[in-house]
Protein backbone atom coordinates (compact mmCIF):
# COMPACT_ATOMS: atom_id res chain seq x y z
CA UNK A 1 0.00 0.00 0.00
CA UNK A 2 1.26 3.35 -0.88
CA UNK A 3 1.46 6.25 1.63
CA UNK A 4 0.19 9.61 -0.11
CA UNK A 5 2.24 11.90 -1.25
CA UNK A 6 2.36 15.43 0.60
CA UNK A 7 3.48 18.89 -0.91
CA UNK A 8 5.15 20.99 0.92
CA UNK A 9 3.18 24.22 1.82
CA UNK A 10 4.75 27.36 1.38
CA UNK A 11 4.31 29.60 4.05
CA UNK A 12 4.28 34.16 3.01
CA UNK A 13 7.62 34.37 3.97
CA UNK A 14 9.36 31.84 1.73
CA UNK A 15 7.17 33.25 -0.98
CA UNK A 16 8.63 36.93 0.28
CA UNK A 17 12.06 35.17 -0.18
CA UNK A 18 11.53 34.59 -3.10
CA UNK A 19 10.00 37.50 -4.86
CA UNK A 20 13.19 39.06 -3.29
CA UNK A 21 15.72 36.71 -4.91
CA UNK A 22 13.71 37.01 -8.63
CA UNK A 23 13.70 40.80 -8.18
CA UNK A 24 17.49 40.56 -7.82
CA UNK A 25 17.98 38.30 -10.59
CA UNK A 26 15.54 40.74 -12.83
CA UNK A 27 17.93 43.34 -12.09
CA UNK A 28 20.84 41.90 -12.86
CA UNK A 29 19.64 40.58 -16.48
CA UNK A 30 18.58 44.26 -16.65
CA UNK A 31 21.93 45.36 -15.52
CA UNK A 32 23.83 43.30 -18.38
CA UNK A 33 21.46 44.52 -20.86
CA UNK A 34 22.49 48.08 -19.97
CA UNK A 35 26.14 47.25 -20.04
CA UNK A 36 25.46 45.87 -23.67
CA UNK A 37 23.28 48.56 -24.93
CA UNK A 38 25.94 50.90 -23.60
CA UNK A 39 28.89 49.52 -25.18
CA UNK A 40 26.29 50.03 -28.82
CA UNK A 41 26.03 53.15 -28.26
CA UNK A 42 29.49 54.07 -27.34
CA UNK A 43 30.38 51.78 -30.88
CA UNK A 44 27.99 53.62 -32.72
CA UNK A 45 29.26 56.75 -31.69
CA UNK A 46 32.73 55.73 -32.71
CA UNK A 47 31.83 55.03 -36.18
CA UNK A 48 29.88 58.55 -36.44
CA UNK A 49 33.15 60.40 -35.17
CA UNK A 50 35.31 58.14 -38.06
CA UNK A 51 32.78 59.43 -40.79
CA UNK A 52 33.15 63.00 -39.40
CA UNK A 53 36.63 63.06 -39.97
CA UNK A 54 36.65 61.79 -43.34
CA UNK A 55 34.83 64.62 -44.19
CA UNK A 56 37.78 67.97 -44.32
CA UNK A 57 34.36 70.11 -44.58
CA UNK A 58 32.73 70.36 -41.09
CA UNK A 59 29.72 72.12 -43.09
CA UNK A 60 28.72 69.50 -45.57
CA UNK A 61 25.57 67.10 -45.02
CA UNK A 62 27.48 64.08 -44.52
CA UNK A 63 29.59 65.46 -42.03
CA UNK A 64 27.09 67.22 -40.09
CA UNK A 65 24.56 64.27 -39.92
CA UNK A 66 27.63 62.29 -38.40
CA UNK A 67 28.44 64.70 -36.00
CA UNK A 68 24.56 64.77 -35.20
CA UNK A 69 24.83 61.04 -34.80
CA UNK A 70 27.93 61.27 -32.98
CA UNK A 71 25.80 63.73 -30.01
CA UNK A 72 22.63 61.47 -30.23
CA UNK A 73 24.94 58.08 -29.55
CA UNK A 74 27.09 59.83 -26.54
CA UNK A 75 23.50 61.00 -25.65
CA UNK A 76 21.56 57.87 -25.19
CA UNK A 77 25.20 55.93 -23.77
CA UNK A 78 24.77 58.62 -20.99
CA UNK A 79 21.32 57.76 -20.18
CA UNK A 80 22.07 54.36 -20.19
CA UNK A 81 24.39 54.73 -17.31
CA UNK A 82 22.02 56.93 -15.92
CA UNK A 83 19.51 54.10 -15.85
CA UNK A 84 21.82 51.36 -14.74
CA UNK A 85 22.90 53.78 -11.60
CA UNK A 86 19.53 53.98 -10.50
CA UNK A 87 18.91 50.61 -11.09
CA UNK A 88 22.17 49.67 -8.73
CA UNK A 89 20.05 52.02 -6.30
CA UNK A 90 17.34 50.33 -6.58
CA UNK A 91 18.95 46.50 -5.91
CA UNK A 92 20.33 47.91 -2.54
CA UNK A 93 17.05 49.02 -1.59
CA UNK A 94 15.65 45.28 -2.34
CA UNK A 95 18.29 43.87 -0.65
CA UNK A 96 17.67 46.27 2.49
CA UNK A 97 14.51 44.84 2.79
CA UNK A 98 14.08 42.75 6.10
CA UNK A 99 11.81 40.30 6.00
CA UNK A 100 9.53 39.47 9.10
CA UNK A 101 11.43 35.95 9.77
CA UNK A 102 14.84 38.29 10.25
CA UNK A 103 13.01 41.16 12.58
CA UNK A 104 13.62 40.35 16.26
CA UNK A 105 10.27 40.98 18.47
Amino acid sequence: MRKPKTQAMATPLDHAETIRQLALYACQDSSNSFDTVHWYFMQLANLFSAIKALDPDKYSNASMLAELGEHLSNDWAGFVDCSKGVLKTQVEDIKAVTLASEVQP
